[in-house]
């Protein structure tokens, strides 16, 4: 055995056991041996397509291409490579090339039938896939594509036909159950929707869309009680996981109000920001964080002690002073300030960041409530320190705002009534339970609820979370 056919046989091994790398790695040998090795080159270009590295596919595949100009698996590579790519035009070229080699080769006819679907013109890719059907009907992919365009084209008969078809070959293929259970759904055939989505739901338990798609079919069609337990188990579990997924690494505008992340262990800036968090009580958030700055920039001269600075003012004059200082629309919002001021003075030394310096979250979170009155505004300090990293790690509650507790309200209950903050904690646990962390659902509730969810005229048909919302669906659940 030579050197080359050694490398090419371990190469050939490590494909079967998908080690795509090292088997790259082997052929390469194999290959700088002896660069007529069009099946190293054809290797090579598969493994390199398993691990969806179609420019290194192309190349090779042009080399196998530019060896053996009528190997037909080639040409079908370099189509797949295009197509992974987006280049559509050029992976139809190539096979249609494969077709002028073999006009029986099933998996260009298939191919061709999917890229034509994928581009839109559903006629010609019907024909192409019944072409590949012609030559092996019991071609589950060419089936499985057929009931797809019908299904887009709201062909809901012939697309059960097709999927039937499949399932004389494969019982136990759920995403074909899947599509039959929206098809029949389609077809007003509610109890074979069901009993599709039972079937899907024995392979994949927790499949999240179609729990909810059959607690929607149950609660619609008779079972509402069944129906409704699995809608609510879902949707505080699928609600957890699509807003934890979409949270964004940009940070909220008041995290923006310093000038970076570890600005706020500057007193001054420590001590403004707490005032906008104070502030942060039925306003804009914008209008929040420009007083803040205005107040303590244009009309207090910026000063080093900031609390010190108020309170020196008496409490009535402070009072008197509501409209010509404009921190705050409501008169006891603005009373406020002056009153937590006089506790950072003689508590903390008129530095706020003597509340969090050395101790840990608990402490923290113990000495917020005592400063600062309700449940809300201290639970968004906290997350502004833990994301600020002015804290060390730990789980939070959500900031239970009226923006949270009207997007968990109606995408729980479907309830155009917001549920009270101690429900909103509670709810939010159970959509983020350990190791995930609460906190980490507050800025996607607070933007949906603020952007999308509005009070009189939601705008559900923007919002990522429409398909699990019961608002959505005009569904009016227990609690």
């Amino acid at each position: 055995m030579d050197e080359n056919t050694d490398w090419a046989a371990l190469g050939d091994s490590l494909l079967d056991e998908e080690k795509y790398e090292d088997a790259i790695k082997a052929y390469e040998k194999s290959v700088e041996t002896n660069p007529d090795d069009y099946q190293s080159w054809y290797n090579k270009g598969d493994a390199h397509l398993s691990l969806d590295q179609n420019d290194e596919a192309i190349k090779a595949n042009q080399k196998v291409i530019e060896l053996v100009p009528d190997f037909i698996d080639g040409w079908n590579n370099l189509s797949v490579a295009y197509r992974n790519l987006g280049k559509y035009k050029e992976a139809i070229v190539f096979c249609e090339k494969t077709l002028e080699l073999n006009p029986n080769y099933e998996t260009g006819w298939y191919n061709k039938g999917r890229l034509l679907q994928i581009t839109g013109n559903n006629e010609s890719a019907l024909k192409s896939l019944d072409h590949a059907l012609k030559i092996n009907p019991e071609n589950t992919d060419a089936l499985l594509r057929k009931s797809e365009i019908f299904l887009n084209s709201e062909h809901y008969t012939e697309s059960i036909g097709c999927l039937n078809k499949i399932l004389d070959l494969d019982e136990d293929n759920p995403e074909v159950w899947n599509y039959l259970c929206y098809a029949f759904e389609k077809t007003g055939k509610i109890q074979d929707a069901i009993a599709a989505c039972r079937k899907v739901l024995s392979f994949h338990v927790n499949d999240l869309s179609i729990n909810l798609k059959l607690g929607y079919l149950l609660s619609e069609n008779g079972a509402v009680e069944e129906g409704y337990d699995l809608i609510k188990q879902n949707c505080v579990l699928g609600l957890g996981q699509r807003l934890i997924s979409n949270k964004t690494t940009a940070e909220l505008p008041f995290w923006n109000f310093t000038d970076s992340k570890d600005s706020i262990t500057e007193k001054k800036n420590a001590n403004k920001f707490f005032l906008a968090c104070i502030l942060d009580y039925q306003m804009k958030v914008d209008d929040v964080w420009s007083h803040a700055r205005d107040f303590s920039e244009k009309i207090l001269g910026d000063p080093d002690n900031l609390w010190e600075t108020i309170t020196s003012e008496s409490f009535e004059d402070w009072k008197s002073k509501w409209r010509v200082y404009k921190l705050h629309k409501f008169p006891h919002a603005h009373e406020r300030v002056w009153m937590i001021g006089k506790k950072i003075v003689d508590q903390y030394n008129g530095d706020v960041r003597n509340i969090w310096k050395n101790k840990d979250p608990d402490t923290i979170m113990h000495d917020l409530f005592n400063l600062v009155p309700g449940i809300a505004i201290p639970r968004m300090i906290m997350g502004a320190l833990l994301d600020m990293k002015q804290i060390p790690a730990c789980r939070l509650d959500v900031k239970p705002d009226v923006h949270v507790c009207t997007v968990l309200a109606r995408a729980l209950y479907g309830s155009q009534e917001k549920i009270s903050e101690q429900e909103a904690l509670e709810i939010t646990r159970k959509m983020a339970p350990e190791p995930l962390n609460p906190w980490h659902l507050d800025q996607q509730l607070y933007l949906i609820g603020m952007q999308i969810c509005k009070a009189r005229k939601p705008e559900c048909e923007k919002c990522y979370l429409a398909d699990i919302c019961a608002y959505y669906h005009d569904l009016k659940l227990p609690k």
